[in-house]
């Protein structure tokens, strides 16, 4: 969250803060998949193939539309920075040149700023923790039910689960599987709090 709220003071920042190309495609693979592809075949089998087909379609066509209307708001946003960034008395054209900088990353916190108000930015601000807690949640709760499901934990109060003790619940009512799924919800959180505290650039050996 603080990075979020970093992100508005930083196109004042004349130093480009970039990753490598390889790395930033992990990163976006591990942001837009995460844990959400294992519920699909499920959703699938629910909702019928050509609906399923047909709502996949439509999410993919608005989610194409959406990243085409971000591209458009930092190319006009990087020439309100490029007037910003004019000499002093030399003349500008009133046709700005809409560009994206390769060298220079508008957050989404920052396009708030630009084009609304500050206060924007901190409700989008909420709006993303909200969302990251609610993803940090499920992504817990697929690791917690995988784990107990497939680790060998058969010694002192643990004991492995079967998939019958997690329908329509996310928490088994048996008390050593219980255990079990508590003790793996430990161990992720273990492994995702000390990586989410570092920066970018040393998560890149753990994102690829």
């Amino acid at each position: 969250v603080s990075c979020i709220m970093k992100g508005s003071q930083s196109h004042i920042s004349k130093t480009p803060k970039t990753v490598s190309i390889v790395i930033g495609y992990f990163f976006f693979i591990n942001c837009i998949v995460g844990v959400g592809f294992l519920g699909i075949p499920s959703v699938f089998r629910g909702a019928g193939l050509l609906t399923a087909v047909l709502t996949l379609a439509l999410i993919s066509l608005l989610s194409w539309i959406t990243v085409t209307w971000l591209l458009e708001v930092m190319s006009r946003a990087q020439a309100i920075e490029d007037i910003k960034n004019q000499p002093a008395g030399e003349q500008w054209s009133h046709f700005p040149n809409f560009r994206l900088e390769t060298a220079r990353k508008f957050e989404q916190s920052e396009l708030c700023e630009i084009f609304v108000h500050k206060g924007l930015t901190y409700f989008y601000g909420l709006i993303v923790s909200v969302s990251m807690l609610v993803a940090l949640w499920a992504s817990c709760t697929v690791a917690g039910q995988a784990w107990s499901i497939n680790l060998p934990l058969n010694f002192g109060p643990f004991n492995v689960c079967v998939d019958s003790l997690f329908n329509n619940t996310y928490a088994p009512e048996d008390s050593r599987c219980l255990a079990s799924y508590r003790f793996c919800v430990f161990l992720y959180a273990m492994i995702v709090i000390p990586l989410s505290l570092l920066d970018l650039r040393e998560q890149s050996i753990f994102q690829t």
